[in-house]
């Protein structure tokens, strides 16, 4: 489906279903993703992940989605915060893990970001994460543990 058709779709979507919360806040999740995919826009997709979380704030996907937003936009502080929030509500996220510990270890937290990084490994092999991924948090925990 081309992007401008998918939106569209989704637009059509949240005018249609204005009363049905979880179909909003799909929506709203597939149109931050099609901002970001479609046409590299993280303000956009900021606009619609916060959308979302006002239909559903407990959601842990839009609360990271919106962090992995922010991050790409240079405001790590915000991406944080979505990240720890993502952590908060959805423990056993091993990305959520990932992500805030890599957040926390550009911000130097390096005690933090390593604790983040063994809770994803711990919860990786049961999560679907790719074997990069892990791979690769086990690559920036052993730089961590060094230092």
């Amino acid at each position: 489906m081309p992007h401008a058709t998918a939106v569209a779709e989704y637009r059509q979507v949240l005018r249609i279903n204005s009363g049905d919360t979880k179909l909003q806040t799909l929506a709203h999740m597939n149109l931050a993703g099609l901002a970001l995919r479609g046409q590299g826009s993280a303000a956009e997709a900021i606009v619609e992940y916060r959308q979302g979380l006002r239909i559903e704030p407990d959601n842990a996907e839009l609360h990271f989605g919106l962090g992995l937003a922010l991050s790409l936009q240079g405001k790590h502080d915000e991406a944080i915060a979505e990240y720890l929030e993502a952590v908060r509500i959805n423990p056993s996220g091993a990305q959520f893990h990932y992500f805030l510990g890599v957040g926390l270890r550009l911000q130097g937290d390096g005690d933090g970001a390593a604790r983040q990084l063994r809770d994803f490994l711990r919860l990786a092999p049961n999560s679907g994460v790719s074997a990069e991924m892990i791979e690769r948090g086990r690559s920036i925990l052993a730089e961590l543990e060094k230092q």
